[in-house]
């Protein structure tokens, strides 16, 4: 994919084993100094959030409701420049690092580095994005272990790095004009492929919407162009002349799940939990729950094949329709 180097050093690290010979290696603390700037007296009151979905955004940014909440006293934050590389020092290992396009305030969780010499600060935030490189920092922590995602990005993590640690991490440094070409050709790069992802969601959500439209038409007038009836339902608006309505009661039973206390759902056979349903447009081969039945509710309870499921408030309604079920 990329022309080879004429010549390449060892360098042995966790999350790198070669670099080309004409780079040099040094320890984070000889490349970036740490910010021990204080909102005490407020400077600002623009709060700055650090995710690492969405990098450092102002807090009012921040999509979801995870994470700690902003606090009143503005005095008890740091201050962050732009163009600092902020780094969550409690997760950083799922890649809570990004540089920062404004100046504002920040949680003493957060690490401001700026370079101490000419340095492209940006070509250091892809290193920090490296998923090697942050499964490398996992020895470094103290705290709350994780669990890895399908992604193989890393969740539910605390784990506090001090920067005494991450500061003798040893980091490679190309030439500034490389480190500018690598950073513009990687910027260039990912934003052809952010492009054709957003390409691909508009078409995904067009088929999507096709989707619906099919079912709805061929559920409601089926697969010939018959003339057509109201059939006097708001919702279902007109049928084939030739179908008639029927209530959904004349043609099926309807069966309640078991109603417990939480303990009755902590052991024993498989059961379809409420997540289940309403996470799925079909069941799971797999389900989350367990119950501790006995064997008439087993015999009541059980589920067939061909089962419909569904949450009985409409305003959340998601059902569930499945040919093999448990």
């Amino acid at each position: 994919m990329y022309d080879d180097y004429p010549s390449y050093s060892t360098i042995k690290q966790k999350w790198v084993d070669t670099i080309p010979s004409h780079w040099n290696v040094k320890r984070l603390k000889a490349i970036f100094a740490m910010r021990k700037e204080r909102n005490n007296p407020v400077i600002t009151d623009n709060i700055l959030s650090l995710t690492a979905k969405q990098g450092v955004i102002p807090y009012a940014k921040k999509e979801g409701t995870g994470g700690n909440k902003p606090k009143s006293d503005l005095t008890q934050y740091n201050i962050a420049h732009k163009n600092d590389l902020l780094v969550n020092c409690m997760n950083v290992v799922s890649g809570a690092a990004g540089v920062s396009r404004y100046f504002g305030a920040i949680s003493p969780v957060y690490y401001a580095l700026y370079p101490h010499d000419d340095n492209n600060v940006w070509y250091y935030h892809y290193i920090f994005r490296l998923m090697t490189f942050q499964r490398s920092l996992i020895g470094l922590g103290k705290g709350i272990l994780m669990h890895e995602s399908e992604s193989g990005t890393l969740t539910s993590v605390r784990m506090r790095i001090s920067m005494d640690y991450l500061g003798n991490v040893l980091l490679p440094i190309p030439p500034r004009s490389e480190q500018d070409q690598i950073v513009k050709f990687l910027n260039w790069k990912i934003s052809r492929i952010n492009k054709l992802i957003s390409i691909k969601q508009m078409q995904i959500k067009e088929l999507e919407e096709q989707e619906k439209k099919i079912i709805s038409e061929t559920v409601l007038h089926g697969l010939h162009n018959s003339a057509l009836k109201d059939s006097g339902n708001r919702w279902i608006g007109d049928i084939p002349s030739d179908w008639s309505l029927i209530k959904l009661g004349r043609f099926c039973s309807f069966q309640n799940g078991i109603s417990e206390s939480g303990v009755f759902f902590t052991s024993g056979t498989p059961f379809v939990s409420y997540g289940d349903v309403y996470r799925h447009l079909e069941l799971p081969e797999t389900v989350s729950g367990v119950a501790r039945s006995n064997e008439q509710q087993q015999k009541t309870f059980s589920v067939r094949k061909g089962d419909i499921f569904f949450y009985p408030d409409i305003r959340k309604y998601r059902g569930s329709w499945h040919g093999d079920c448990l």
